[in-house]
């Protein structure tokens, strides 16, 4: 991951999701990359190595700490906390002090909530799933009917061989 700059002096940031270098900025409760296209809190603690990219919201005191990924349309509220090497992608929703955290993979539209702990999870859509995700509607996601989810289809392939 890097960052540069453009010539209307943007600051530019490569999340290595397929997109390439996308607007971005340094959280000031933190330090770690969010996208422009994202939303974060002033609250909310994203950590210097973490990242919050695509159409993804970090509401309230959430926290999103170490090497963690939020992307694609997840929300994280309610002081949850996502950890580790984890990834939340497509349309998850994490909330009510949960924590995902090691290597977890998730993606889909899934609701983690109740005050969860889940470590080394790996919860995801098949393809059909994909291909229904409105993530889809987004230009800048990445992801077309006949390509779905690159990102997803990438991580999934990678937590299989682990």
């Amino acid at each position: 991951m890097h960052n540069t700059e453009n010539s209307d002096n943007k600051t530019l940031h490569d999340f290595q999701d397929g997109n390439g270098p996308v607007p971005a900025h340094r959280h000031l409760f933190g330090g770690g990359w969010v996208a422009d296209s994202a939303h974060v809190d002033d609250a909310a603690y994203i950590g210097k190595n973490a990242c919050v990219f695509g159409n993804a919201v970090v509401k309230d005191e959430s926290l999103i700490t170490d090497h963690a990924q939020v992307s694609g349309f997840s929300l994280i509220k309610d002081r949850a906390c996502v950890r580790g090497h984890s990834a939340v992608s497509g349309t998850c929703v994490v909330q009510d002090e949960s924590e995902i955290s090691g290597n977890s993979f998730i993606n889909r539209h899934i609701v983690i909530k109740g005050h969860r702990i889940l470590t080394h999870a790996q919860l995801w859509a098949d393809g059909a799933d994909c291909l229904s995700c409105p993530a889809l509607l987004d230009e800048n996601y990445g992801a077309t009917r006949s390509n779905p989810c690159l990102y997803c289809l990438k991580k999934m392939k990678k937590s299989e061989s682990c």
